[in-house]
């Protein structure tokens, strides 16, 4: 199962075309991560790690109310907020996320490949695969696939940052 979602989760990266969301993280005077679940905050703190040496320091908001305090009154057009949702179910901040999206927000919404709300109200989309195991009636995710999904874009971002760093350069 996990080869299956990643060359999956592979395969969508890769038809997706990266050059607005590489150029809304460079431009983004602030980023801001949302995780709607402990694994995905995880996933997103790694992330954010990877952005240290390029000088891109990620604000995580930890829970629910520290979104709801940024959309009433911190984040702005020149920022960016990334939410990664597995489900991109987001029924407990959807009054947030509409705010947001009235404001003009770019907002990345890093979810399963299906229709979800939070893609649906996203300025950018990436998807990534992940296949539940059934375990006493409950659904268990592997994160593989959307470890899989931040970094490649990561790398992405670096071949970008070193690119254009390079064009300054030689100007």
């Amino acid at each position: 199962m996990q080869s299956v979602d990643s060359q999956a989760t592979l395969k969508l990266f890769n038809q997706t075309d990266l050059s607005p969301i590489l150029k809304e993280i460079h431009a983004a005077k602030r980023i801001f991560c949302y995780g709607t679940g402990w694994g995905q905050r995880d996933v997103l703190s790694d992330f954010r790690r990877n952005f240290v040496p390029l000088e891109k320091f990620f604000i995580l908001l930890s829970a629910q109310r520290e979104l709801q305090m940024a959309a009433a009154s911190t984040i702005t057009e020149d920022d960016l907020l990334i939410v990664l949702s597995l489900s991109g179910d987001i029924q407990e901040v959807k009054d947030e996320m509409n705010m947001l999206k009235l404001k003009g927000i770019p907002i990345l919404s890093i979810t399963n490949l299906r229709n979800n709300n939070l893609a649906s109200m996203a300025t950018h989309n990436l998807y990534f695969q992940a296949t539940p195991i059934v375990l006493n009636g409950e659904d268990i995710f592997s994160f593989l696939s959307l470890f899989q999904v931040t970094d490649s874009l990561f790398r992405a971002y670096l071949d970008y940052y070193q690119q254009n760093k390079i064009e300054r350069q030689e100007h």
